[in-house]
């Protein structure tokens, strides 16, 4: 009932759907010679993951999250819960569309950037609310794959994790940090209600003065 009232159903259909096109997308660049093998994946290993996160945005909130709050349930359990299952899950599909190759630019890389992703997705669901949960990662997945970094050393795998391959190891660093935090900001706090945390903190000084 809890997922169902968060639209659980329909992330589930949308990921499978988000898994079948990379999985197609991924081996059709793989298999033109113009693009040079695995590395042709790295749009559908940068965006795929980033497309599973923006969808898992609105089901990080009920219609109605201050009544939910009333409730006595144990809402940290339920969050943890919540956001590590489609985790697990987002990472798992997302996984199978990149196990023909899964070194380099294939199913690791596609399971680090889907915990990436979705650790931002949730982290800014406690700051602006679920409404505006997609924007940072949004805007940061599009503007690191828009640079197109080449280089692989120790400095643009923090900033460029999303486009880096599976075996830079700080990559890995980088998305684990931005997993915890956001898991940890959203199972304290929640999501930041309709209008969010911080844009109702701006409202309230703005009034105040």
């Amino acid at each position: 009932m809890h997922l169902t009232a968060r639209g659980g159903p329909a992330f589930l259909v949308g990921l499978v759907v988000i898994a079948v096109l990379a999985w197609a997308a991924g081996s059709w660049l793989a298999d033109r010679p113009t693009f040079g093998g695995s590395v042709a994946r790295i749009p559908v290993v940068a965006l795929a993951p980033l497309l599973a996160a923006v969808l898992l945005g609105p089901s990080l909130a009920g219609a109605d999250e201050e009544l939910e709050r009333g409730t006595p349930l144990p809402w940290r359990v339920w969050r943890t819960g919540h956001v590590l299952l489609a985790a697990v899950l987002s990472a798992a599909v997302l996984s199978l569309a990149g196990l023909a190759d899964p070194h380099t630019f294939g199913a690791y890389a596609l399971v680090r950037n889907t915990l990436g992703h979705t650790g931002l997705v949730v982290g800014a669901a406690a700051l602006l609310g679920v409404r505006l949960a997609w924007l940072p990662a949004f805007c940061y997945g599009c503007a690191v794959y828009a640079a197109a970094p080449r280089g692989t050393d120790r400095v643009t795998a923090i900033w460029a994790w999303p486009v880096q391959p599976s075996s830079a190891t700080v990559s890995w660093l980088v998305v684990g940090v931005l997993f915890v935090a956001g898991i940890t900001g959203y199972v304290l706090r929640g999501a930041g209600g309709r209008h969010g945390r911080w844009p109702v903190l701006i409202r309230s000084r703005l009034s105040w003065r």
